[in-house]
């Protein structure tokens, strides 16, 4: 029979609950051993409103009975434990006869024969006997000997399901009969991993069996599966103990575990500890290859031996493989290596991995020539990486990630990855990682953030987050929304479903999600269909974190299991988990094929395996075994009826015993797409264009197999050839066709609106642009084609190409202008690019549809390239000024150009804009030109709204030189009230001026009539060093109500949505700082799809305790100035010459480093850790409640 989809709660037995731990029937001969079981949930719809249990307890020495709610709530849940009964040898008792050892309940009362509020026991209308208690309740009783069978019914007491609401009362009842640990086992019988498995949801076509649970394993961060099927586990339990401080650590240090199916039976019943010790604290990756074990941990890649095969690390085996990697204890740090299918280590870190270095400490220098660290020279940011398995002959595959926890390859060489966002921006996303792809974290060249404003920026939030419309940037694979990406792998087996073979399998511990993506050739790149394989949406503790694939072609998923995910938080450190995926219908059985790497069929077989191990082992016997392994392997790759993953296998494997170039001229030829592209990176691999020998040999090929074949339509093949061109001296020749010429000649073939092409091109031409513009243009391209390649372009004649092309609205529409204008920013400067620049900026024949913008961008970017007439540029300043007033590019173009004057022009933008950006920046620029006089005349004058906005305004730029002129409006009796508030407010949010109230309130000289404004102001000020004066100056007002109930039982209740929402938007005020769908401010993370994230408890530790778990690139940046002011907020952008922060009111701030003392990053998060107070319990709850449904 086909095997269930959900572990079943029971068989039914003789007309009642027979429960037991997997849910087949007990058998007299095989007792199983009791645990923690679950009923159906239990509801007034439920025939009876009650459910018949039988459990076997035989051996127990407790029994605990366990009510919980039904994934509703606790509302109305009253429950009855109706006749409870042992049997046995020893006779019959009624439990009721019993003292319980301990009871706890969610409500009221647990009683014999009462109901949680003391009434009478009644269900459906008619009186019974038993245990009447309400959920969440717990009864544990000590057993006596001689009982084998425990009975009752669960079911629902009237008192519940006839109160007001009663119809959505629901519970779920769970038995435990254990021995003395079973109080501290059953702390949450819900969070089991048996009632997990019965809680996952798994697709049609898979079954999902638990493999393995604590306490066999806690917290997998990473898991490889090796030959012989036994799982290698990353068992993280120091994470970020700084951060973690409520759980202990683990002296000894973090684990790698070795987990084995001794009978295969389908479960993990076996663990040896193969390497414990604190310098692998936090391991995010476990490779293994034979003998050989790659651990990534800290600062380090670690190799380790084990040659006795006793799965224990051999003494001194230990070797430092890379070092001095950044971001130890940290997410975006180093991970996880695999074996490539042509025999190369294949690895990655995030953007907190910072630097490669060799044992010895020297910086690592790639083949390209370049040293490896985020320095933008060029690299910056995370990055992709292949080497030699002794980590010789580095090479950076790709860069600019933000944190791309793990890479895969397939059998053709293609490396995919993932990558995460900016928490709540819903950008995370998958990639093809292409050799030299620059991803568009940041901005190439100045590492500017993706918040900077820049021209032809996407609307849309999780495209502008990777710079899409910047020439240079790779596009991205698919979009994936709101996560937290994990592991990926790509399934090459056979035991699953045909539909899987090629696809990606990737976890995403946000949203709870084991997906597969199944890939179609888009152009030269490729598009791609999610599917879900495992979720949990019924238990959103559910943290996958990684896939892999055993030997007989079965999935293994690590769980780490946890109520959240993200801002570096551990709040479960009790649990972890494996679950096995298979074909509906498969036996459980799990069995790995016997290794015979004695002989070429042997070793073939190990390499043709879905499982990395084994194919690691059968390509490395293989390439030992010479001129006998020769003939069947090469017979496998020309077999035209074989699949062509294997194909390709056999043609890597074979490139390690003949002449790789042979091979390589033999793939190219071959008709399939995919091994003809494989074959050309092949050729990449083989031949070293660093030498002329290897130019040659790489020219050739690509001259014969590409530009003279006969295929006009291959646009991988286009893609890889462009790829292979990279490097390649334009001036190189075969034939009398040139690199630039070919270059030319496969632009001309291909598809130019399709980006994977024309970003491969670039990164083709990149140090010979002038020389492939040249050939391509001299080819008379179509008009359109030529376009493309021109924005793409970085030749010296592109910026007059630029400039030609904004000028005519024939080329280039008003739409498509501002991305034009961003390409200048890729140019180098240089006399061409500033004449270019120059004809703009004063051209009196620019379209109206974009004259402003490009006159404009013009004349900033003339001021940066430099070597332009100033007093010229001024001129085209003051002429587009007037089109610019009233919005930021009139503060900067004043203060970049340093034009004087246009006071009323500043005061009116403070005045009317104090609580915007540009309204803080033209009052910061009024202080800077000291035009005090300007302000006063405004500040003491007739318009009170104009001043009092003025006043916000210069309270909000926190300049301590602007604290003597709020101090003198404060003062001055002869003004209005609310000038003076306005002031006073203004002072409290400067550092300086925060000092000075506090001293005047200590000192009993503050004014009455400003108490409550200045109060108001200290209250919600982020100088959190003066927070206990401010609270004994100021007492807060009490709050809402009475203290808070645990988080526990928070976490249970449930709310109201619309209610929700509407404290969302006004009493929580959260919209203040949080975007939903567009709407609100951008200062903390975007919470469109949070719901898909975090769980209830998760959400209810984010609100309450917001500092415990600071999302990366959230946390509170303090800078200090040379006048002394301090600024809090979000890091926006970071230069090397600016930094620009985000305050909790939204305004941005720009710093040029030069100006600043000091620049830190604080512990505390920008979020107010007492907004609960403004909100009474239920509203808290509504919330929550109303968070929840935010999803995808």
């Amino acid at each position: 029979m086909p095997e269930p989809r959900r572990t079943p709660f029971a068989a039914l037995v003789g007309g009642a609950l027979l429960l037991t731990a997997g849910g087949a029937p007990l058998s007299a001969e095989e007792p199983a051993e009791p645990e923690v079981v679950s009923s159906p949930v239990v509801t007034a719809a439920t025939p009876g409103r009650s459910v018949p249990i039988s459990v076997d307890v035989t051996g127990a020495e407790r029994l605990a009975l366990i009510v919980t709610e039904g994934g509703d709530g606790f509302t109305a849940d009253w429950a009855v434990w109706v006749k409870p009964t042992l049997t046995g040898p020893a006779g019959t008792l009624k439990l009721t006869d019993l003292k319980w050892k301990s009871a706890e309940q969610g409500w009221g009362v647990t009683a014999v024969d009462r109901d949680p509020n003391g009434g009478e026991l009644t269900v459906d209308g008619k009186p019974v006997h038993g245990i009447g208690t309400h959920a969440r309740s717990r009864i544990v009783f000590e057993l006596p000997e001689g009982y084998t069978t425990f009975t009752a019914r669960g079911a629902l007491e009237d008192g519940g399901t006839d109160q007001a609401g009663g119809t959505a009362s629901s519970v779920q009842f769970v038995v435990y009969a254990g021995g003395e640990g079973l109080d501290e086992e059953i702390q949450d019988p819900t969070r089991s991993a048996k009632a997990e498995l019965q809680n996952l949801t798994v697709a049609d076509d898979l079954a999902v069996d638990l493999f393995a649970a604590e306490p066999m394993l806690l917290s997998p961060s990473n898991i490889d599966v090796d030959a012989h099927g036994r799982v290698w586990v990353c068992e993280v339990v120091n994470y970020r103990q700084f951060r973690n401080t409520d759980s202990a650590p683990r002296e000894a240090g973090d684990r790698i575990l070795v987990l084995e199916d001794s009978d295969g039976d389908g479960e993990l019943d076996q663990k040896t500890v193969f390497y414990q010790h604190p310098e692998i604290d936090s391991a995010h990756g476990v490779c293994v290859l034979g003998e050989t074990v790659i651990v990534s941990a800290g600062e380090n890649i670690l190799t380790f031996k084990d040659a006795d095969g006793d799965l224990q690390a051999d003494e001194g085996s230990r070797r430092v493989l890379f070092t001095g990697i950044s971001g130890v204890q940290h997410d975006h740090g180093v991970h996880s290596v695999l074996f490539g299918p042509d025999g190369k280590l294949y690895f990655n870190f995030g953007n907190e991995g910072k630097q490669l270095r060799r044992p010895d400490g020297s910086p690592v220098v790639d083949l390209a020539g370049n040293v490896v660290a985020a320095n933008r020279q060029p690299y910056q940011e995370g990055m992709a990486f292949r080497c030699d398995l002794d980590g010789s002959n580095v090479e950076t595959l790709g860069w600019n990630f933000r944190n791309n926890w793990e890479l895969t390859v397939d059998s053709f060489g293609r490396v995919w990855q993932s990558d995460n966002d900016d928490d709540g921006n819903a950008a995370t996303r998958l990639n093809l990682v292409i050799p030299f792809g620059n991803y568009g974290y940041r901005d190439e060249f100045t590492g500017g953030g993706w918040r900077d404003e820049r021209p032809g920026m996407h609307r849309d939030v999780p495209l502008r987050h990777w710079h899409l419309n910047d020439p240079g940037v790779m596009p991205n694979l698919y979009q994936s929304g709101a996560g937290s990406p994990t592991g990926i792998a790509v399934y090459e087996g056979d035991l699953l479903p045909p539909e899987y073979r090629g696809a990606l399998l990737h976890c995403d511990a946000g949203p709870n999600a084991v997906r597969a993506y199944f890939l179609k050739p888009d152009g030269a790149g490729f598009s791609a269909e999610q599917k879900d394989l495992l979720t949990g949406e019924n238990d959103r503790w559910f943290r996958p974190s990684d896939v892999t694939v055993a030997p007989d072609g079965s999935l293994i998923v690590a769980d780490w299991y946890d109520p959240g995910v993200g801002g570096h938080r551990m709040d479960d450190v009790t649990r972890g988990r494996l679950f096995r995926l298979r074909p509906t219908g498969s036996e459980k059985t799990y069995m790995a094929p016997v290794l015979d790497l004695s002989t070429p069929a042997g070793a073939l077989a190990a390499l043709n395996s879905p499982n990395l191990d084994a194919r690691y082992q059968g390509f490395t016997a293989l390439a030992g075994m010479g001129e006998d392994a020769v003939e069947p392997v090469r017979a496998q790759f020309r077999d035209q009826a074989a699949p062509a993953h294997l194909r390709a296998r056999a043609m890597w494997a074979l490139a390690q015993l003949i002449s790789p170039l042979r091979v390589a001229d033999e793939a190219i030829g071959i008709e399939d797409e995919a091994i003809r592209a494989a074959g050309l990176r092949l050729l990449c691999e083989a031949t070293d264009v660093r030498t002329e020998e290897g130019i040659k040999n790489r020219l050739a090929r690509l001259v014969v197999g590409v530009l003279r074949t006969d295929r006009l339509d291959a646009p991988a093949l286009w893609r890889e050839a462009a790829v292979a061109l990279r490097g390649v001296p334009a001036d190189a020749d075969v034939a009398g066709v040139t690199a630039a010429q070919l270059w030319a000649a496969l632009a001309q073939r291909a598809d130019l609106t399709d980006r994977w092409m024309l970003e491969t091109l670039g990164l083709a031409a990149e140090g010979k642009w002038d020389a492939c513009l040249d050939a391509y243009l001299a080819t008379s391209p179509e008009a359109d084609a030529a376009k493309q390649v021109i924005w793409r372009s970085r030749a010296k004649q592109t910026p007059a190409l630029l400039a030609e092309a904004l000028l005519d609205p024939a080329r280039v529409s008003g739409e498509e202008a501002p991305r034009w204008v961003r390409a200048f920013d890729f140019q180098a400067n240089s006399e061409q690019k500033r004449a270019a620049l120059q004809r703009l900026a004063f051209a009196d024949e620019l379209p109206e549809d974009r004259a402003t913008l490009v006159r404009l961008a013009a004349l900033l970017r003339l001021k940066e390239a430099g070597g332009a007439d100033e007093g010229r540029i001024k001129e085209g300043i003051e002429r587009v000024l007037d089109e610019v007033r009233g919005t930021p590019q009139f503060v900067e173009l004043l203060r970049t150009f340093r034009i004087q004057g246009h006071a009323d022009a500043l005061i009116e933008l403070a005045g009317t804009q104090p609580t915007e950006t540009a309204g803080v920046e033209a009052a910061g620029l009024l202080i800077e030109r000291g035009m005090w006089k300007d302000v006063s005349t405004v500040v003491w004058g007739e318009d009170r709204t104009l001043a009092e906005g003025l006043l916000s305004a210069v309270g909000r730029t926190h300049r301590g030189d602007a604290v003597k002129f709020l101090t003198a409006v404060m003062d001055d009796e002869n003004l209005d009230v609310a000038r003076r508030k306005a002031a006073a407010s203004g002072l409290a949010q400067i550092g300086q001026g925060a000092q000075l109230l506090l001293e005047r309130a200590e000192q009993g000289e503050l004014a009455e009539e400003l108490r409550q404004s200045v109060a108001a102001t200290l209250h919600a000020s982020t100088y959190h060093n003066l927070g206990d004066r401010v609270a004994k100056v100021f007492p807060p007002p009490p709050g809402r109500e009475k203290p808070l109930p645990p988080l526990a039982e928070l976490t249970e209740a449930r709310g109201d949505v619309a209610n929700g929402k509407t404290v969302y938007m006004t009493t929580g005020t959260c919209s203040k700082c949080h975007v939903i769908k567009g709407v609100g401010r951008e200062i903390g993370p975007d919470l469109t799809e949070i719901g898909d994230k975090l769980g209830r408890q998760a959400l209810y530790t984010s609100i309450l305790y917001p500092s415990a778990g600071v999302s990366h690139n959230y946390e509170t940046h303090t800078v200090l100035t040379e006048d002394g002011s301090v600024f809090n907020g979000l890091l926006i952008s970071e230069t090397d010459k600016e930094l620009k922060i985000r305050d909790q009111e939204g305004i941005e701030r720009t710093f040029s480093k030069d100006a600043l003392l000091e620049h830190g990053v604080q512990d505390v998060s920008l979020m107010p850790a007492d907004i609960q107070k403004l909100m009474s319990e239920q509203e808290l709850v509504d919330l929550v409640e109303f968070l929840t449904t935010l999803k995808k």
